[in-house]
């Protein structure tokens, strides 16, 4: 049996879009007959993930602009799986300016220039809810995961 790593999201409409979970290659043929709800452990979704991670980057009354952020994410992540995407960053920052989470101002407010986006009261307010929402979320991820990994390769020191 073969475990993969599979991204999936759902948005408000509870559409399958993207984030992260475990299955089993024989499992995923016939994925269609099972509830989406059973994919586990899909506790986080990519956007949530992306819009906690730029509120974070944007904590202190820091600015950043679109693609600064990009690049500030993949240094961080660097050799791992995952990669930033601007398809997903740039509708998350849109979605997070239309919430009132965050604001932006031009670079140039006359032409098409950079968006410098800087994080609202009501941004501070909905990354303190979401910190603590899924803080135990990432905990049971990563230790669902740390166990796998004993089961399956053996005891490694952690962070190995």
């Amino acid at each position: 049996m073969c475990i993969e790593t599979y991204i999936v999201d759902y948005d408000n409409s509870n559409t399958c879009r993207g984030g992260v979970f475990l299955m089993s290659t024989e499992w995923r043929r016939y994925r269609g007959a099972y509830d989406r709800f059973q994919m586990q452990p899909a506790k986080i979704s990519t956007t949530a993930f992306v819009q906690l991670y730029i509120l974070h980057m944007l904590q202190g009354g820091r600015e950043m602009y679109g693609h600064e952020m990009i690049k500030a994410m993949e240094e961080r992540f660097k050799g791992s799986d995952w990669r930033p995407s601007p398809s997903v960053v740039y509708p998350v920052l849109r979605t997070m300016v239309e919430q009132g989470w965050l604001t932006y101002q031009k670079e140039d407010p006359m032409t098409n220039s950079k968006k410098y986006y800087r994080m609202t009261q009501a941004g501070w307010e909905f990354f303190q809810r979401k910190k603590a929402e899924y803080r135990p979320k990432i905990d049971s991820s990563i230790e669902l995961l740390l166990r796998a990994r004993e089961d399956i390769y053996g005891k490694t020191p952690r962070g190995h």
